[in-house]
């Protein structure tokens, strides 16, 4: 398998596009810097998730660093937010290999970056 840094640049489904796409959320979105940090799921060691609290806002963070999907459904609380971004292109109840997805909720149900 060869590795093209140049074709990964231009390439929408490639890491470096992932990466990008969570430095401008990162940017976009303060929560991600200034929210109060939470580790949860700390009783699955498939799981690694958390969350942070700012204002209104709450940002659900679950991966999965497995090679199997996970029996265990990603819980409704998270689902209840907008998905900001996911390394899958379709989101199912479990989390796929490798996957990661990120959620924000805000209390009023109206999202706002600020």
């Amino acid at each position: 398998m060869q590795i093209n840094a140049a074709a990964e640049c231009n390439t929408a489904e490639s890491v470096f596009s992932y990466y990008k796409a969570i430095i401008a959320l990162r940017k976009e979105y303060p929560i991600f810097v200034e929210g109060d940090y939470q580790l949860l799921m700390s009783d699955n060691p498939d799981v690694f998730a958390y969350k942070r609290t700012w204002k209104e806002q709450t940002l659900y963070v679950i991966c999965n660093f497995h090679a199997k999907e996970l029996n265990e459904g990603i819980p409704e609380e998270y689902r209840k937010g907008r998905l900001l971004i996911s390394n899958y292109a379709n989101q199912g109840f479990y989390l796929k290999p490798y996957e990661a997805r990120i959620y924000l909720v805000e209390k009023d149900g109206f999202i706002s970056k600020r």
